[in-house]
């Protein structure tokens, strides 16, 4: 929408999209100032009555002399970039408040596999120290079992028993 006012910012040229958007005459609008349209929180106000957030940029116009002539400006319906602006600032702090939740649940359960993760290790390397004595138990029966049968003619084999009765 495009405007041009004097001075007293009246103005003296209003587009048909001015027009349209505002859903008065042309005559209308030349009668009052473009400000009394105007919510003094930048609002303007459309044809059925309702204020709309509109983005207003005017600079001041010079007249042929190089004396202040009035002003021309511009203004532009931000209503639904706000309102989308808005929605995706709330679906944006959903999500930060999603991830957050969802941060928090993974570094419990992280802190929770790290202790399970600690808890396998000993217990891994007990079963090693186990099999350590086991093997060396083996080792000793079987060392047994040798000099038995070196210096007891038939030894454990003669009674039926072999290593892996006892295992």
């Amino acid at each position: 929408m495009i405007w041009i006012a004097g001075m007293d910012t009246r103005g003296t040229y209003f587009n048909k999209s001015w027009l349209m958007f505002t859903g008065r005459t042309l005559e209308e609008t030349l009668r009052t100032t473009w400000t009394k349209a105007v919510h003094p929180d930048d609002g303007q106000r459309r044809k059925d009555g309702q204020y709309c957030w509109v983005l207003h940029m005017g600079v001041p116009s010079r007249t042929e002399e190089g004396g202040p002539g009035g002003y021309l400006g511009s203004c532009v319906d931000v209503t639904d970039l706000r309102r989308c602006k808005g929605a995706l600032q709330e679906q944006q702090d959903e999500l930060i408040k999603v991830v957050q939740e969802r941060t928090s649940s993974l570094l419990v359960t992280n802190a929770c596999l790290q202790q399970e993760i600690a808890e396998h290790r000993q217990a891994e390397h007990k079963l090693r120290e186990q099999h350590a004595q086991l093997r060396a138990l083996a080792s000793e029966v079987l060392e047994a079992e040798e000099r038995e049968r070196r210096y007891m003619p038939g030894g454990l084999a003669m009674q039926g028993l072999t290593l892996n009765t006892f295992l």
